[in-house]
Protein backbone atom coordinates (compact mmCIF):
# COMPACT_ATOMS: atom_id res chain seq x y z
CA UNK A 1 0.00 0.00 0.00
CA UNK A 2 1.49 3.44 -0.96
CA UNK A 3 0.36 6.81 -1.87
CA UNK A 4 -0.20 6.26 -5.76
CA UNK A 5 -2.96 2.98 -4.89
CA UNK A 6 -4.72 3.97 -1.82
CA UNK A 7 -7.59 6.02 -1.59
CA UNK A 8 -10.64 7.13 0.88
CA UNK A 9 -13.32 8.21 0.29
CA UNK A 10 -16.50 9.84 2.29
CA UNK A 11 -19.81 10.26 0.43
CA UNK A 12 -22.67 11.99 1.91
CA UNK A 13 -26.61 11.63 0.52
CA UNK A 14 -29.70 13.54 1.06
CA UNK A 15 -29.91 16.79 0.18
CA UNK A 16 -26.41 16.49 -1.50
CA UNK A 17 -23.58 14.75 -2.05
CA UNK A 18 -19.84 15.13 -1.08
CA UNK A 19 -17.15 13.05 -1.83
CA UNK A 20 -13.47 13.28 -0.60
CA UNK A 21 -10.36 11.11 -1.32
CA UNK A 22 -6.83 11.16 0.45
CA UNK A 23 -3.35 9.49 -0.60
CA UNK A 24 -1.63 7.63 2.03
CA UNK A 25 0.11 10.31 3.50
CA UNK A 26 -3.21 11.64 4.82
CA UNK A 27 -3.18 14.18 1.87
CA UNK A 28 -6.76 15.05 0.47
CA UNK A 29 -6.88 14.67 -3.10
CA UNK A 30 -10.17 16.02 -3.93
CA UNK A 31 -13.12 16.92 -2.69
CA UNK A 32 -16.90 17.12 -4.28
CA UNK A 33 -15.18 15.91 -7.56
CA UNK A 34 -14.61 19.48 -8.71
CA UNK A 35 -11.42 20.31 -6.58
CA UNK A 36 -8.31 18.15 -6.74
CA UNK A 37 -4.86 18.77 -5.08
CA UNK A 38 -1.29 17.79 -5.96
CA UNK A 39 1.94 17.49 -3.59
CA UNK A 40 5.44 17.05 -4.06
CA UNK A 41 7.54 14.05 -1.82
CA UNK A 42 7.07 16.58 0.75
CA UNK A 43 3.84 16.96 1.13
CA UNK A 44 3.89 20.28 0.02
CA UNK A 45 0.77 21.57 -2.02
CA UNK A 46 1.70 22.11 -5.87
CA UNK A 47 -1.30 22.58 -7.41
CA UNK A 48 -4.87 23.19 -6.45
CA UNK A 49 -7.42 23.22 -9.52
CA UNK A 50 -11.32 23.17 -9.56
CA UNK A 51 -13.12 21.41 -13.11
CA UNK A 52 -16.21 23.15 -14.74
CA UNK A 53 -18.40 20.28 -13.86
CA UNK A 54 -17.79 16.55 -12.21
CA UNK A 55 -16.15 14.37 -14.90
CA UNK A 56 -15.15 17.52 -16.69
CA UNK A 57 -11.46 18.26 -18.07
CA UNK A 58 -12.17 21.69 -18.23
CA UNK A 59 -9.80 23.61 -15.78
CA UNK A 60 -11.69 26.70 -14.60
CA UNK A 61 -9.26 28.05 -11.93
CA UNK A 62 -6.12 26.69 -10.61
CA UNK A 63 -2.83 27.52 -8.45
CA UNK A 64 0.03 26.27 -8.02
CA UNK A 65 2.68 26.27 -6.04
CA UNK A 66 7.03 26.24 -6.35
CA UNK A 67 9.19 26.10 -3.25
CA UNK A 68 12.95 26.76 -2.67
CA UNK A 69 15.33 24.56 -1.53
CA UNK A 70 14.38 25.76 2.06
CA UNK A 71 10.93 24.60 1.54
CA UNK A 72 9.63 27.81 1.58
CA UNK A 73 7.21 28.96 -0.74
CA UNK A 74 8.62 31.22 -3.64
CA UNK A 75 5.88 31.64 -6.04
CA UNK A 76 2.07 31.34 -7.00
CA UNK A 77 1.20 30.83 -10.67
CA UNK A 78 -3.34 31.39 -11.11
CA UNK A 79 -4.74 30.67 -14.42
CA UNK A 80 -7.88 28.48 -15.88
CA UNK A 81 -10.58 29.33 -18.41
CA UNK A 82 -11.93 31.57 -15.98
CA UNK A 83 -9.39 33.55 -14.55
CA UNK A 84 -9.01 35.72 -17.34
CA UNK A 85 -5.29 35.37 -18.08
CA UNK A 86 -1.97 34.44 -16.06
CA UNK A 87 -1.37 35.88 -13.01
CA UNK A 88 2.43 34.94 -11.82
CA UNK A 89 3.31 35.84 -8.09
CA UNK A 90 6.94 36.21 -6.90
CA UNK A 91 7.58 35.87 -2.64
CA UNK A 92 10.58 37.51 -1.48
CA UNK A 93 9.92 37.30 2.28
CA UNK A 94 7.50 39.94 2.84
CA UNK A 95 7.57 41.27 -0.74
CA UNK A 96 5.54 39.84 -3.20
CA UNK A 97 5.80 40.77 -6.83
CA UNK A 98 2.62 40.13 -9.22
CA UNK A 99 3.21 39.99 -12.96
CA UNK A 100 -0.90 40.52 -14.20
CA UNK A 101 -2.56 39.80 -17.64
CA UNK A 102 -1.75 41.90 -20.33
CA UNK A 103 1.90 42.31 -18.49
CA UNK A 104 0.77 44.61 -15.74
CA UNK A 105 3.61 44.95 -12.34
CA UNK A 106 2.45 45.23 -8.72
CA UNK A 107 4.46 45.23 -6.12
CA UNK A 108 2.99 44.65 -2.62
CA UNK A 109 4.81 44.93 0.74
CA UNK A 110 3.46 43.74 4.15
CA UNK A 111 4.82 45.54 7.14
CA UNK A 112 3.89 42.91 9.73
CA UNK A 113 0.36 42.64 9.23
CA UNK A 114 -0.84 45.91 9.60
CA UNK A 115 -0.09 47.26 6.61
CA UNK A 116 0.19 47.04 2.75
CA UNK A 117 2.47 49.05 0.91
CA UNK A 118 1.92 48.87 -2.96
CA UNK A 119 3.70 49.73 -5.93
CA UNK A 120 3.20 49.92 -9.94
CA UNK A 121 5.99 48.72 -12.32
CA UNK A 122 9.36 47.88 -12.71
CA UNK A 123 12.87 49.92 -12.14
CA UNK A 124 16.38 48.79 -12.58
CA UNK A 125 18.67 50.08 -9.95
CA UNK A 126 22.22 49.02 -10.09
CA UNK A 127 21.43 45.90 -12.10
CA UNK A 128 18.47 44.77 -9.67
CA UNK A 129 15.09 45.34 -10.59
CA UNK A 130 13.20 47.09 -7.75
CA UNK A 131 9.38 48.79 -7.11
CA UNK A 132 8.82 51.52 -9.31
CA UNK A 133 7.50 54.98 -8.15
CA UNK A 134 6.30 56.30 -4.70
CA UNK A 135 4.21 53.40 -2.44
CA UNK A 136 0.74 53.54 -1.91
CA UNK A 137 0.00 52.55 1.71
CA UNK A 138 -3.17 50.86 3.17
CA UNK A 139 -3.55 49.84 6.69
CA UNK A 140 -5.39 46.34 7.74
CA UNK A 141 -7.74 46.76 10.54
CA UNK A 142 -8.40 42.94 12.25
CA UNK A 143 -10.06 41.21 14.66
CA UNK A 144 -9.04 39.34 17.88
CA UNK A 145 -8.90 36.33 15.41
CA UNK A 146 -6.72 38.24 13.12
CA UNK A 147 -9.06 38.22 10.53
CA UNK A 148 -9.13 41.12 8.23
CA UNK A 149 -12.19 43.45 8.86
CA UNK A 150 -11.16 46.92 7.01
CA UNK A 151 -8.64 47.96 4.48
CA UNK A 152 -8.06 51.72 5.21
CA UNK A 153 -5.86 54.68 5.19
CA UNK A 154 -4.69 57.15 7.68
CA UNK A 155 -4.30 60.91 7.44
CA UNK A 156 -3.19 62.20 10.60
CA UNK A 157 -6.28 61.60 13.09
CA UNK A 158 -8.69 60.38 10.02
CA UNK A 159 -9.29 57.04 8.79
CA UNK A 160 -10.84 56.71 5.25
CA UNK A 161 -12.11 53.05 4.96
CA UNK A 162 -11.39 51.19 1.45
CA UNK A 163 -13.04 47.82 1.85
CA UNK A 164 -15.25 45.99 4.63
CA UNK A 165 -14.13 42.37 4.56
CA UNK A 166 -16.57 40.06 6.14
CA UNK A 167 -15.08 36.45 7.05
CA UNK A 168 -17.00 34.07 8.27
CA UNK A 169 -16.69 32.05 11.11
CA UNK A 170 -15.76 28.86 9.51
CA UNK A 171 -13.58 30.88 7.14
CA UNK A 172 -15.49 31.52 4.10
CA UNK A 173 -16.17 34.87 2.61
CA UNK A 174 -19.90 36.26 3.69
CA UNK A 175 -21.30 38.68 1.48
CA UNK A 176 -24.30 40.57 3.40
CA UNK A 177 -25.85 43.86 2.46
CA UNK A 178 -23.21 46.97 2.83
CA UNK A 179 -22.15 48.04 5.25
CA UNK A 180 -21.42 45.20 6.68
CA UNK A 181 -18.70 43.31 4.00
CA UNK A 182 -17.43 42.16 0.89
CA UNK A 183 -16.20 38.72 -0.64
CA UNK A 184 -12.62 39.37 -0.68
CA UNK A 185 -10.35 42.46 -1.49
CA UNK A 186 -8.33 44.02 -4.19
CA UNK A 187 -5.78 44.73 -1.81
CA UNK A 188 -4.82 41.86 0.13
CA UNK A 189 -5.28 38.20 -0.74
CA UNK A 190 -5.76 37.76 2.95
CA UNK A 191 -8.66 37.74 5.38
CA UNK A 192 -9.56 34.66 7.96
CA UNK A 193 -7.30 34.64 11.10
CA UNK A 194 -4.67 36.60 8.35
CA UNK A 195 -3.97 33.86 6.02
CA UNK A 196 -4.24 33.86 2.43
CA UNK A 197 -7.82 32.62 0.76
CA UNK A 198 -7.53 30.77 -2.54
CA UNK A 199 -10.58 32.19 -4.33
CA UNK A 200 -12.72 30.26 -6.24
CA UNK A 201 -11.06 27.10 -4.69
CA UNK A 202 -12.72 26.86 -1.25
CA UNK A 203 -9.38 27.03 0.27
CA UNK A 204 -7.23 28.68 2.37
CA UNK A 205 -3.19 28.38 3.10
CA UNK A 206 -3.00 28.94 6.25
CA UNK A 207 0.35 31.19 5.64
CA UNK A 208 2.59 32.91 8.24
CA UNK A 209 3.68 36.85 7.44
CA UNK A 210 7.12 36.48 6.71
CA UNK A 211 9.13 38.29 10.09
CA UNK A 212 6.02 37.15 12.04
CA UNK A 213 6.64 33.01 12.60
CA UNK A 214 4.72 32.46 16.37
CA UNK A 215 6.76 32.47 19.65
CA UNK A 216 5.86 29.06 20.52
CA UNK A 217 7.90 26.76 19.79
CA UNK A 218 5.52 24.01 18.55
CA UNK A 219 3.41 26.17 16.06
CA UNK A 220 6.98 27.45 14.53
CA UNK A 221 8.21 24.12 14.12
CA UNK A 222 4.79 22.78 12.20
CA UNK A 223 5.30 26.17 9.88
CA UNK A 224 8.42 25.36 9.10
CA UNK A 225 7.61 21.63 8.66
CA UNK A 226 5.05 22.00 6.05
CA UNK A 227 6.08 25.14 3.82
CA UNK A 228 8.78 27.17 5.50
CA UNK A 229 8.35 30.69 6.98
CA UNK A 230 5.96 32.05 4.03
CA UNK A 231 3.56 29.30 4.23
CA UNK A 232 1.86 26.20 5.82
CA UNK A 233 -0.99 24.01 5.44
CA UNK A 234 -4.29 24.04 3.04
CA UNK A 235 -7.65 24.11 4.68
CA UNK A 236 -11.04 23.34 3.16
CA UNK A 237 -13.40 25.86 5.16
CA UNK A 238 -16.88 23.99 3.68
CA UNK A 239 -15.09 20.78 4.96
CA UNK A 240 -14.23 22.67 8.11
CA UNK A 241 -11.13 20.54 8.17
CA UNK A 242 -7.53 20.34 6.97
CA UNK A 243 -6.63 19.79 3.64
CA UNK A 244 -3.31 17.95 4.82
CA UNK A 245 -1.98 15.95 7.91
CA UNK A 246 -0.10 17.47 11.04
CA UNK A 247 3.49 16.52 10.52
CA UNK A 248 3.68 17.60 13.91
CA UNK A 249 1.61 15.83 16.87
CA UNK A 250 3.11 16.79 20.50
CA UNK A 251 0.64 14.59 22.53
CA UNK A 252 -0.99 11.92 21.26
CA UNK A 253 -3.14 11.59 23.73
CA UNK A 254 -4.89 14.50 23.13
CA UNK A 255 -7.72 14.30 20.51
CA UNK A 256 -7.35 18.06 19.77
CA UNK A 257 -3.95 17.45 17.88
CA UNK A 258 -5.26 15.03 15.83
Amino acid sequence: MDARTYREQTQYDGYGRAGKTHDARGNMTSADSLRFYEYNALNQATEVRRVASVGSSDITIRARFAYGVDGARYRRIDDGSSAGGTTTTTIIGAVERLQKPGGAIQWRRMIGSTAIVSYSGDQLVGGITQAAGAGTVRHQFSDRLGSVQVIGSISGSSVTVHERLDPGTDGQWRTPDPPFGQAGSSHTPRGFTGHEHLEGHDTIHMTWIAGAIPNDRRSARRARAMDGPSSGRLYWPTGGRMVQADPIITDIYNPQNW
